[in-house]
């Protein structure tokens, strides 16, 4: 009887278990197709407009890889477009923004040179490369490229700074975490002169 008994208790606790588990998986497969819907229609309703665009960029160094995601888990689905610049070195940064892809509400990826800026995006440097913004036809596309050699950090923050106060005037939102020497303080003081927060 007691062996029946325990029988029964771990048939009801694994199907618990599995229910829990059907209910996560439907969860996650909601939340990636709302995802996939909001990106469609960002991109039917075009990419980012210069007049009426923002922009929030982030900078952080090699050890604010949890501050910079526990910043995007927060961030609704349509939150304006996201640049981050982290201090990592090349081979490490795809596979930190398919984590923080399968952990956020927003789409997360390693940038790539002329992409479009998306609203509900997140774009991250890759390691040893720089990221900067540019203007082609009245739209915002993403740069990446190996930029000058002896600046001392690739990704720099102070050049994605810099080019978002251009493009961006007064409408970026620039966030610096964490501790990594003075990269981003001539940055967050083009921002602040061109009337940015």
């Amino acid at each position: 009887d007691l062996a029946l008994v325990s029988l029964v208790q771990r048939t009801h606790a694994i199907s618990d278990f599995l229910h829990s588990r059907c209910d996560v998986h439907a969860a996650i497969h909601h939340r990636q197709h709302r995802r996939a819907n909001l990106a469609e229609g960002f991109a039917e309703a075009g990419v980012v407009n210069l007049v009426t665009g923002h922009l929030t960029v982030i900078g952080a160094s090699t050890g604010g890889t949890e501050a910079t995601k526990d910043v995007l888990v927060e961030l609704p689905p349509d939150t304006p477009a996201v640049m981050i610049t982290q201090h990592m070195p090349p081979g490490f940064t795809r596979s930190y923004a398919q984590r923080l892809d399968g952990l956020c509400r927003i789409r997360v990826k390693e940038a790539e040179d002329g992409e479009a800026l998306l609203p509900g995006t997140a774009y991250l440097a890759p390691g040893g490369r720089q990221l900067t913004l540019e203007q082609r036809a009245g739209q915002v596309r993403l740069r990446v490229a190996d930029g000058d050699p002896g600046l001392h950090y690739r990704p720099s923050v102070d050049l994605a700074f810099d080019s978002a106060a251009r493009i961006f005037p007064g409408k970026v939102l620039a966030v610096v975490m964490t501790g990594m020497g003075a990269d981003g303080r001539e940055g967050a003081r083009a921002l602040k002169g061109g009337g940015s927060t």
